[in-house]
């Protein structure tokens, strides 16, 4: 490294012709050694890369993973998939086959578990324009392109059901299958229909082994769905749970439309306990459904099947043993401009049936309040749990007093109770909530409409949260709700103050009182955009948030503005998205085909 030409470097000194070339020498000599050197690190990288590998692979003997039991490693993959609220597709992304992918072993393993393969979901695109006797346009050979890569989707589909099928063994499978089927059959040709066809019949072919079902299938081809409705009660021997929404259509006319089901139907199965109706029927005991069998029932939806308060009498008086219900109850006569197209029958308050449900510990009731011959001819001893859905009702005092006379009865025996409803009076509200003096869990979503002139508009959402904050120089007798420990509550627009938040949750957090202590609060303050840190304010009222979950949500000051800027012009934003997603049509790209 001691060149003799240091003192010239970095300077503009032009050397001499014999200097040139002893400074070529020297490079010369320089660049052999840097070679020399670069071989030399390429040696030590590679025995670094080897004790790096070698390394790397003991210590991966050393993970804990591997030495958790099989049988532990197969519960967490089952929890993996099937702890998700909503279960996962059929596709290469699901978290079985993720799990399956990883290692030799894990996949041994998830092979070897069923409960990873038994729930199969299946949600269909619509069938593609141009294919089932439609006319395609000039667009007639994009439109065969679309429904041979539409078809192509559908056989991947179909494979995997069945690979599914055989990998969850003898287990009881969960089926989830959503079709939206439209157009003409085309005939034997119709390569559409061919493939539905095939996929219905890949499921069918595992009926007996069928525990839980949710069907829900609009289509305008008969024989798509003639596999499915050929099954009868002996066919699913297993079957527990189903949710049948089966129609045909006519004329691709989503308002002409009744239910798909022949004589001998899988509704008869004996081993039914959990049943879904939304089609309406003359007789519901024409049926043959083990009524007695069912502990879990669900009638009527959000597209008109409602039932009057005498039809959900009697329905409620074949199933003795339900310990869960939901129903939609019809707008009673005395509120309606309009009726049904089944004419309401005329029954006298003493003419109802008197219904007993003794093992009944949780009821939802959709749509509108129940009358008071609904109420008093039904017997419930063991309810505890209550869910009140309001949905289009109307805010007017009859209605309340039918809301309010149904928690007097009941109320006291009430330990969670849920309530989505319209406008109340704080004093109103005041009086449903004391009517619950046992409650541990409440859930109230309270909507705000502010084209109602309702009295006292808008005054319960303001002063819901004080309304029940303890005060302390009150007695005990007081306390609206004071077993409470779980509560949960969201406004529309408007909201309580963020003082009054902290004032309810340190008054409910307060030790050595009469009151519960309160264990979680999660509220969607509506149009409240935060200014203060609550749980800092809390801790300097020196509230123990030790056990506390406590979840609050605002309003994101961009999107509130905009909203507000919409409403001041008397407009809202829910057409303007409902038009952008609505103008953009579904379809399958290559890139969503499974493989």
């Amino acid at each position: 490294m001691n060149s003799p030409f240091l003192s010239r470097l970095n300077t503009n000194y032009a050397p001499t012709e014999p200097e040139i070339a002893q400074i070529r020498d020297y490079v010369k000599e320089n660049r052999a050694a840097l070679l020399d050197i670069d071989k030399a690190i390429e040696t030590l990288t590679r025995h670094r890369d080897s004790r790096k590998s070698i390394i790397d692979q003991h210590e991966a003997l050393l993970s804990p993973i591997r030495r958790v039991p099989e049988d532990i490693l197969s519960s967490i993959f089952s929890q993996v998939v099937n702890g998700a609220k909503e279960p996962a597709a059929l596709s290469r992304s699901h978290p079985a086959v993720f799990i399956s992918h990883a290692s030799r072993h894990w996949r041994r393993l998830a092979l070897a578990t069923p409960s990873l393969w038994n729930t199969i979901v299946i949600t269909t695109p619509p069938t593609p324009n141009g294919i089932g006797g439609q006319r395609a346009g000039p667009n007639i050979n994009i439109a065969q392109d679309r429904a041979r890569r539409w078809v192509n989707w559908i056989n991947q589909v179909i494979k995997m059901t069945k690979e599914w099928i055989v990998r969850a063994g003898s287990s009881p499978l969960s089926l989830k299958v959503e079709m939206d089927i439209k157009g003409r059959d085309g005939g034997s040709g119709d390569a559409t229909s061919t493939a539905l066809t095939e996929l219905i019949t890949a499921l069918c072919s595992a009926c007996q082994r069928w525990g839980k079902v949710n069907l829900k299938i609009t289509t305008t081809r008969r024989g798509v769905v003639a596999p499915l409705l050929s099954l009868t009660a002996r066919d699913v021997p297993q079957l527990t749970k189903l949710d049948y929404s089966v129609f045909f259509m006519l004329d691709n006319n989503p308002n002409d439309k009744k239910v798909a089901l022949w004589k001998e139907n899988i509704l008869k199965a004996r081993s039914l306990r959990s049943l879904v109706i939304s089609f309406e029927t003359p007789s519901y005991t024409s049926l043959g459904v083990n009524w007695a069998g069912l502990t879990q029932l669900k009638a009527g939806n959000d597209e008109g099947f409602e039932f009057s308060s005498y039809d959900a009498l009697q329905l409620l008086g074949l199933c003795p043993n339900l310990e869960a219900c939901d129903l939609r109850l019809r707008r009673p006569q005395k509120y309606s401009r309009r009726y049904s197209s089944r004419p309401l029958p005329v029954i006298a308050p003493e003419d109802y049936p008197v219904i007993v449900l003794p093992r009944l510990m949780a009821l939802t009731l959709r749509g509108w309040s129940p009358e008071e011959a609904f109420r008093t001819s039904l017997h419930l001893p063991s309810l505890r749990s209550f869910r009140l859905i309001e949905g289009d009702a109307p805010a007017s005092k009859e209605h309340h007093r039918d809301v309010l006379a149904w928690l007097q009865q009941f109320g006291a025996q009430l330990s969670n109770v849920r309530l989505e409803i319209n406008l109340y009076t704080l004093s109103e509200m005041a009086l449903l909530l004391r009517c619950i003096p046992n409650v541990a869990s409440l859930r109230i979503h309270a909507m705000y409409d502010r084209f109602s002139t309702y009295e006292g508009n808008g005054e319960l959402y303001t002063h819901l949260i004080p309304l029940l904050t303890p005060n302390p120089d009150e007695g005990y007798d007081r306390v609206l709700c004071p077993s409470l420990t779980h509560f949960t509550c969201h406004f529309d627009r408007v909201s309580c103050t963020e003082k009054d938040l902290v004032n309810f949750v340190a008054a409910r957090r307060r030790k050595g009182g009469d009151v519960a202590l309160i264990k979680e609060v999660t509220v969607d303050l509506g149009n409240t955009v935060q200014s203060l840190d609550i749980r800092e304010a809390l801790r300097g009222r020196n509230v123990d948030l030790g056990d506390l979950k406590l979840g609050i949500s605002y309003a994101k000051p961009s999107s509130y503005a905009l909203t507000e800027a919409f409403a001041k012009k008397g407009c809202s934003l829910f057409p303007v998205v409902i038009t952008l997603i609505s103008s953009a049509p579904p379809s399958i790209d290559d890139e969503d085909i499974v493989v």
